[in-house]
């Protein structure tokens, strides 16, 4: 008896734990079905003729992801939601190369929507739902939920011969994924999408999956939204040039990756490149094999600036290069096909409204304050700096030089300024005001929405707009933060393009303003000066 009795405080104890066990089973299932029923409203059947994929919507006023081979050049879908009713969209841009397409839905409400997430966040092992609608099954359109793990991170997977469908950097998934699945989405557990899903691994003949699928990664998408946002046919960028593997014992690692073919015209060529030399940096990362580069550059769009670092070997000696250049294109689509895609103009103008609602929530115009830190001009010491901004005045106390611009001129120490200088001192301040104030598009002859640019790290829009003056400028703007990253406008004083690139955004005294900005020569890409502010005040 005695035995018995010491035994019970350990089997009490194994079934405390046991329920512990169970009832965590049950939070997390709850959780699961919790989450699938949340996500549900925003997965989407997409309907081209009598067939179809999957899609989903991604931001509240109807933004739809799915694939480049479910919508093809088609400018009308059909949408079915799980509400069972069908709504139309239009085919904003396209993206042949990596098989996405981007849709907008027509009717003007707020949508049930899942916003993507960061897929360099994903883990070999992390749970992931794919959601869609495989086999057209679901005639109500609710969506099919398949369960599974992420199997690989950075695969690499060939295109078609002509080039489209290339998965470059993808996802890796035992989630089932079949015919149907294509263009829906790949979630995490916190409801975001990490990736759509358009590609498995088949067995020889068959259609069905066998526990071996590929999503588009979220990040890569990103790279090429804001250029389908702006109603394009998206071309990936190529150096135009081809590079190979060379077994090199003195090399680093032992591998050297060379460049073996030029086209001429081509960015490579163009920018001094030569065939033998050797790749040894592309954006920052160590080149070390030829699948590397290829995952790196194949989730570019044309026209993207890069900077990669080559060398060359002269003297006996390698000796190193940094290159900036503007990736070429690689077009799919021929001028029938382009012409044949052309999203209504209406629908690119939300787009624009859109982008300047983003910055007008954010940040607030210049009015009257001050600002005080340091301007470092190119090559000399730094010097302490003081701004002051009123109403149709700016002045700047530099050193011990004061220039003041006005409407009707200025000064500038005890002299009058340059007229062309107080221009420029003044409409930096009317481009950033004319982008935040409630009528700004209003303020604009023209405004086009010409695609995405890379600022830093970050993935913008970029927006060109010509004032009721003739004045040109071009925006940069963050739409996730609706920060202005980058403000290109044309210098009088200066004669050329200038570029404000604006970082270490800091709020301050109920104003939100860049704590650093860096100028350059747009042309020719020389850094001309930088400003740090220390701080800002109103009034």
């Amino acid at each position: 008896m005695r035995r018995v009795l010491l035994l019970l405080p350990f089997l009490a104890a194994g079934l405390d734990a046991a329920d512990d066990a169970l009832a965590t089973a049950r939070a997390l299932e709850r959780g699961r079905i919790e989450l699938a029923a949340r996500l549900a409203p925003a997965v989407c059947a997409v309907f081209r003729g009598p067939g179809g994929g999957s899609g989903v919507i991604i931001t509240k006023d109807g933004l739809v992801l799915s694939n480049f081979h479910v919508t093809e050049l088609e400018n009308e879908m059909r949408i079915g939601l799980n509400d069972a009713r069908i709504h139309e969209a239009v085919v904003l841009g396209v993206d042949p190369s990596g098989d996405l397409s981007l849709l907008r839905l027509k009717e003007t409400r707020e949508w049930a929507f899942a916003p993507l997430g960061d897929s360099d966040a994903l883990r070999q092992g992390d749970w992931v739902y794919a959601m869609g609608n495989p086999f057209l099954l679901a005639t109500d359109f609710s969506p099919t939920i398949t369960l599974g793990v992420v199997s690989g991170i950075n695969r690499y997977q060939p295109g078609s011969m002509r080039g489209t469908l290339l998965y470059p950097d993808c996802i890796q998934t035992d989630a089932s994924i079949n015919p149907g699945n294509s263009g829906g989405p790949l979630f995490n557990f916190r409801g975001e999408v990490v990736g759509i899903n358009g590609r498995v691994s088949l067995r020889e003949r068959g259609r069905v999956n066998i526990g071996v699928g590929y999503a588009i990664s979220a990040n890569q998408i990103k790279r090429c939204l804001p250029d389908m946002r702006a109603g394009q046919i998206v071309e990936h960028g190529t150096l135009n040039a081809t590079v190979r593997s060379i077994d090199d014992p003195e090399w680093p690692g032992g591998v050297r990756v060379t460049f073996d073919k030029l086209l001429a015209p081509g960015c490579a060529h163009d920018a001094g490149i030569q065939i033998g030399d050797a790749l040894v940096e592309f954006m920052g990362e160590r080149i070390t094999e030829v699948n590397q580069f290829s995952r790196l550059i194949a989730v570019e769009p044309k026209g993207r600036r890069i900077s990669l670092k080559a060398a060359r070997f002269e003297d006996g000696k390698w000796t190193e290069s940094e290159y900036r250049l503007t990736l070429d294109g690689i077009p799919l689509v021929d001028e029938r096909g382009k012409a044949m895609k052309k999203p209504p103009r209406t629908y690119l103008d939300m787009e624009i409204d859109r982008t300047f609602a983003a910055a007008r929530a954010t940040m607030q115009p210049i009015g009257a304050e001050t600002r005080e830190g340091t301007l470092t001009v190119e090559g000399r010491e730094p010097v302490a700096l003081k701004e002051a901004y009123a109403e149709g005045r700016v002045t700047v106390a530099a050193g011990g030089r004061v220039r003041e611009a006005t409407a009707g001129g200025g000064r500038d120490g005890e002299g009058e300024i340059d007229p062309d200088l107080a221009k420029d001192m003044l409409e930096r301040v009317a481009a950033w005001n004319d982008l935040l104030g409630e009528d700004g598009r209003m303020r604009f002859a023209t405004v086009d929405f010409t695609g995405g640019a890379l600022v830093g790290h970050d993935t913008v829009d970029r927006i060109e707009a010509k004032t009721k003056e003739g004045v040109e400028r071009v925006y940069f703007v963050h739409l996730d933060t609706g920060l202005l990253r980058r403000l290109d406008v044309y210098s009088r004083n200066w004669a050329r393009w200038i570029s404000l690139v604006c970082d270490d955004w800091r709020e301050a005294n109920g104003l939100l303003r860049p704590y650093k900005v860096t100028i350059w020569d747009r042309e020719k890409e020389k850094l001309l000066q930088t400003i740090a502010y220390t701080g800002v005040q109103k009034g």
